[in-house]
């Protein structure tokens, strides 16, 4: 007796409903099985006279029936849903003008840890026996997804402790990787959705995650420090302003700009430190940016930002719709002190590597100035130690990112870590400023450096 094979894909993924309503969501989340039949032109190669018009397929744990369905044409594909992990039993039944001409049936274990299984049915018809493998596939079909948990602006209760201490305004808004996954929770290693520059996967305690390397890092709201209710964000004094955030933590780590050396964009020259043409405000907002890796080299426009940057990432639609275009200023005032840019460590107020050049953007660092105004909640630029309101500490993901990591970083509590400024350096084109450990302002020749962390800043409309 002849034997032939006919695949049938049974694919396996996670859905999320969510029932609309004002204020709250409800979900049900079940494993569907997508199992697609033997079509007709495949049934006269396979039943001769006895080829099938119709079939049945049931899943049973022990002996309970949890999902049946029937008269089911060939080649078309169904969905058997089931609530839990555990020993199934799949059944396929082949009818001809409701006669039964074949059935077979088989045992499988589904169990999110272990992933893709391979499932084999032999159906025994009157003339002659087939198999029907089912493929066990951990996939996300086009039109489904998991919803993630909410990034909606909050405001946390007065009393919050923070950068400023129990007095400062703080809120929520967003979603980033931050906390080391919880020994007890377990992360199926089903590919969920990707969220930007992220694939989030699917934990056994209804959170989120990001994979790096080896381990798994809790997607949960971003904290920020509200700086103040009415920021100039677009250099107009008629226009009313607004709230400016500053995240609190350290979220990622990353260069200012990837070389060293001049670029010639627009017939311009253009320094290493220039703010407008840096990666890390491609990454910071989802853009496009040209590199030149040596003087001899060409110009490269690079976008593996694009669209997949900390804003598309941190924020849903309906988020990014909330958050203000600034007009960031890269002048030479926003790169000095708000308090004294006449000493000569500040070369005496001069700046040849400022632009006078405003950006356009949802997301920026701060300058120099910005982070040295008191009206903002911070100290003066010769103002550092314990509880200076610049001090960033690092969260768990951008730890392994591998932040700088003072040596005060983890055994003094009131200590952070390094960030970048978006401001450049006075003296050199090699040279970006940012924010020391213990909230002191420092430059650094060497903006390609990836030790150091990113603290994102944005208006909200």
């Amino acid at each position: 007796m002849k034997r032939n094979g006919i695949i049938t894909k049974l694919v396996i993924m996670l859905l999320l409903v969510i029932f609309s309503g004002c204020n709250s969501a409800e979900k049900s989340e079940r494993m569907t099985f997508y199992v697609r039949l033997p079509s007709s032109n495949a049934r006269a190669l396979y039943y001769d006279q006895n080829d099938a018009t119709s079939y049945s397929v049931s899943l049973t744990k022990g002996e309970i029936e949890v999902s049946k369905k029937e008269n089911i044409e060939p080649g078309r594909t169904l969905a058997l849903s089931v609530e839990e992990e555990g020993t199934y039993t799949i059944t396929v039944i082949a009818y001809k003008d409701n006669k039964e001409i074949a059935r077979g049936s088989s045992d499988f274990d589904i169990d999110y840890a272990i992933g893709d299984v391979r499932v084999s049915v032999a159906l025994n018809p009157n003339v002659k026996s087939i198999n029907i493998t089912v493929d066990v596939d951990w996939v996300m079909p086009e039109d489904a997804y998991i919803a993630p948990p909410s990034g909606k602006y909050t405001e946390l209760p007065k009393g919050t402790d923070g950068t400023a201490g129990i007095m400062g305004n703080y809120v929520t808004f967003g979603l980033w990787p931050q906390s080391e996954k919880a020994d007890d929770v377990t992360v199926y290693e089903v590919q969920v959705k990707n969220y930007g520059a992220f694939t989030y996967y699917k934990g056994s305690d209804d959170a989120l995650y990001a994979k790096q390397g080896e381990k798994y890092y809790k997607v949960e709201p971003i904290k920020w420090r509200v700086l103040t209710t009415d920021f100039d964000h677009d250099a107009n004094a008629s226009t009313p302003g607004k709230k400016l955030l500053l995240a609190e933590n350290i979220l990622i780590k990353g260069c200012y700009y990837n070389y060293g050396v001049n670029r010639s964009i627009s017939n311009a020259t253009v320094y290493p430190n220039n703010y407008e043409y840096s990666s890390v405000r491609a990454f910071l907002n989802g853009l496009n940016y040209t590199v030149k890796e040596s003087a001899n080299s060409s110009n490269l426009n690079l976008d593996s930002f694009l669209n997949k940057g900390f804003l598309q990432t941190a924020f849903s639609d309906d988020e990014m719709a909330q958050i203000a275009v600034t007009s960031v200023q890269n002048n030479v005032t926003s790169t000095l002190p708000s308090e004294n840019y006449t000493s000569v460590l500040w070369n005496n107020g001069k700046n040849p590597y400022a632009v006078n050049k405003v950006t356009k953007d949802k997301v920026f660092l701060l300058s120099i100035q910005e982070a040295t105004r008191n009206d903002l909640g911070f100290a003066s630029s010769v103002e550092y130690g314990a509880g200076n309101t610049r001090c960033r500490k690092t969260t768990d993901f951008s730890k392994v990112k591998a932040t700088m990591f003072s040596s005060n970083s983890d055994a003094v509590e009131p200590y952070g870590d390094y960030w970048w400024l978006r401001s450049p350096s006075h003296f050199d084109e090699g040279g970006v400023n940012y924010v020391e450990s213990e909230g002191e302002l420092r430059c650094v020749r060497g903006m390609w450096q990836s030790q150091v962390g990113i603290v994102p800043a944005l208006c909200i409309e």
